[in-house]
């Protein structure tokens, strides 16, 4: 059954290639702090792996669909994660997850 609700959830699970921790938690504490301004934001934080300090998790709401894909055509996504982190990392996994009313299960 489709859901009749349109948030989107995004985890971004980061690891970062070791030398470049630094540079990654500046560029991420960028990312969130200008995330959380545009209008189909409706959270978004970082988390690091309390044992693995080279893993970062990304958790994101949105109000849409369209609102993630608003944030990915960004000017300030473009240059802080495509420019700043991505090359940075080992590696990237984007998980999303649709809104859904427990009795639609």
């Amino acid at each position: 059954m489709v859901s009749s609700m349109s948030e989107l959830l995004v985890m971004a699970r980061l690891r970062v290639t070791p030398g470049n921790e630094d540079a990654v938690a500046s560029g991420v504490a960028d990312l969130v702090a200008v995330a959380r301004e545009e209008p189909g934001v409706a959270f978004f934080a970082a988390y690091r792996d309390a044992s693995e300090p080279h893993d970062i998790l990304l958790v994101e709401r949105y109000v849409s669909s369209a609102a993630f894909e608003e944030h990915l055509a960004s000017a300030h996504y473009q240059r802080i994660a495509l420019e700043g982190i991505l090359p940075r990392l080992e590696s990237r996994t984007i998980e999303t997850f649709d809104a859904f009313s427990p009795a639609e299960a």
